[in-house]
């Protein structure tokens, strides 16, 4: 976020909130006027606060019990369902910011402005320039009063987002350039350039290093590796304790923050460290870091675990709507910035996706202002040879595909992406995927209407449609026609959405039939042949691709037995594997 307001030149403050022992405020008498707001059932809220209502308690001071007495605030520590009930009560909150006139940050058009996240107590509000710190405070006073939560302001931290005048008026005058003269009160710390902010444990802020944020983590790594090496552990356990400290210790910040190189080379000498106790290196890294059977022993590969966290961040990115989260739209937004002149991109619109199009980012990291961790996500993308490759594709995948920059084009040269016509097709027709542009083409060729004076060798259609279109500064309507369909028809098979598409559900019931005729053992697993779940753009993707023609011509070809009245015999072979103990691989045949 502190990147696209540094892009976009958006200027606000990151509010981070702490709530004073948040699971201990929250009064009964507010949870049970939450659930029923909710209309949570009559029979689970009534058993829910008839735990709550009797519950009492006393303390014991010095061996010194004292008398009970009624627990009329708080949820239950340890108790699985206190953390659904806090989140319920603290929803409250976030209708309230939602729904005042506070304006936060607007990504796009895709998704809802930008206002607060929450997770569990900690609490982060976004504040444009615009927006008043006052309005923010009464707010929480007024929730604070109804729920019995405290804000403890002494741990409220304010990072200032924008253009550096902008962060450097707040941190010197404490105030907000908004008109109305506001002061931020003095017991709350505004982080100064270069000064992180720790939330949900990753280290933000404008202009962090983040090799100094990962410093405290590598000391406690460090330390904890030494306790631990003093009982001089096997081979084994040393391989464990890889696992254990320099794995666990790091897997969340490199998940949140990413790891840089001198960060990932140090803990690679604490493996060492781990593995040979300061010794010469046996036997090198990727060896040690086999599995059992090829002759390694399973340390942890750091590289390898990195990348795997890159990989999943990489399928968060690729879902489709509406399951993308948030993050997602505002790494699309940071893409775009990243784009070199070179690939000569228009329009922002045109940019939707560099794994569905042919432009790509910057690619040395050390010219691009992308996150350490999209960086690292697009590079290892880039890496494993992802593609988008489904076996079918149904005609809502093709419509929704970006037409520009189409990499399932047979070539642009006939139907360029660049020039004055297809400049109209996207900044007046407003078009940008394939669907857009098949609908538009659909509405030509068209009879002529001419005006009674025009002359008869004059091609210009005056319908009411072409008039339109001119009216809204498309000079030649016609001509954008021919240009669209020469665009569409540079489609391969596969990607047009005007050839036939395979029916998902065609291979179901050969499959069943024979899947049920099979002779099975209790842990066998039959391989799913269910093309159905290629109707979702996010179940295309693939890695490793081999294939040199990335965006295939055909479709995959489905061959089922013809349709006959004829009586059939049907014949089944199944062979096992014989003579390898460790292959447990079946495979059959039927006809």
């Amino acid at each position: 976020m502190i990147r696209w307001c540094k892009a976009e030149d958006e200027n606000g403050l990151l509010v981070f909130l702490d709530q004073e022992k948040a699971y201990n405020k929250i009064t009964h008498n507010f949870l049970d006027k939450t659930l029923r707001t909710f209309e949570i059932p009559d029979r689970f809220r009534n058993s829910v606060m008839g735990l709550y209502e009797h519950a009492h308690t006393s303390i014991i001071i010095n061996g010194v019990k004292s008398n009970t007495f009624k627990v009329t605030r708080g949820v239950r520590q340890g108790d699985p369902l206190s953390c659904l009930l806090f989140n319920l009560a603290i929803e409250s909150l976030a209708c309230m910011l939602r729904n005042s006139d506070l304006e936060g940050f607007k990504v796009n058009d895709e998704i809802e402005r930008i206002i607060t996240t929450l997770f569990a107590d900690d609490t982060t509000v976004y504040l444009s320039k615009n927006d008043s710190f006052q309005a923010l405070e009464r707010i929480l006073q007024k929730w604070c009063s109804a729920s019995g939560a405290k804000f403890n302001v002494e741990k409220t931290e304010i990072i200032p987002v924008g253009n550096p005048e902008f962060r450097a008026k707040i941190n010197h005058d404490r105030t907000i350039p908004n008109g109305r003269n506001e002061t931020i009160p003095t017991r709350i710390k505004i982080a100064k350039d270069g000064e992180p902010v720790r939330a949900l444990g990753a280290f933000v802020g404008n202009n962090v290093d983040n090799a100094n944020v990962w410093a405290p983590t590598i000391e406690t790594l460090k330390n904890k590796v030494n306790y631990w090496l003093k009982s001089n552990p096997s081979l084994e356990g040393r391989s464990y304790l890889t696992k254990l400290e320099p794995g666990g210790r790091t897997q969340y910040q490199t998940m949140v923050q990413g790891m840089p190189n001198q960060v990932k080379k140090k803990i690679n000498q604490i493996i060492n460290h781990i593995i040979w106790n300061d010794r010469l290196a046996g036997v090198n890294r990727e060896r040690m870091a086999l599995p059992y059977d090829q002759g390694g022993k399973k340390t942890l590969d750091l590289e390898v675990r990195n990348k795997a966290i890159a990989l999943m961040r990489l399928k968060t990115y690729l879902m489709d709507p509406p399951y993308r989260p948030t993050w997602t739209y505002i790494a699309d937004e940071l893409i775009y910035h990243d784009i070199p002149k070179s690939q000569k991109i228009e329009h922002r619109n045109i940019a939707i996706n560099t794994f569905l199009q042919t432009w790509t980012p910057r690619k040395q990291n050390k010219r691009s202002n992308l996150p350490l961790s999209i960086q690292t996500m697009l590079s290892t993308a880039r890496e494993y040879n992802i593609t988008f490759n489904p076996l079918i594709t149904t005609k809502e995948i093709r419509t929704d595909l970006p037409i520009w920059f189409h990499p399932g084009r047979e070539s642009t040269r006939e139907a360029p992406n660049h020039g004055a016509t297809v400049r109209c097709l996207q900044q007046v027709h407003n078009i940008f995927k394939t669907g857009q542009l098949l609908a538009f083409t659909q509405n030509f060729p068209h009879t002529v209407e001419k005006r009674i004076d025009q002359e008869e060798d004059d091609p210009t259609c005056h319908c009411q449609m072409c008039e339109q279109l001119r009216a809204n500064e498309c000079q030649n309507p016609h001509k954008c026609y021919e240009k669209a369909k020469l665009t569409l028809d540079s489609l391969k098979p596969k990607w047009n959405p005007e050839t036939p598409t395979v029916d998902p559900n065609i291979t179901n019931q050969a499959s069943n039939r024979a899947i049920g005729n099979l002779r099975k053992d209790k842990f066998d697993h039959i391989f799913s042949n269910d093309l159905s779940i290629y109707t979702k753009k996010e179940n295309g993707f693939r890695l490793f691709a081999t294939n040199p023609e990335r965006w295939p011509e055909q479709q995959i070809r489905i061959l089922l037995p013809p349709k006959t009245n004829t009586p059939q015999e049907e014949y089944y072979l199944e062979a096992n594997t014989a003579g390898t103990a460790n292959i447990g691989a079946k495979g059959g045949y039927w006809g």
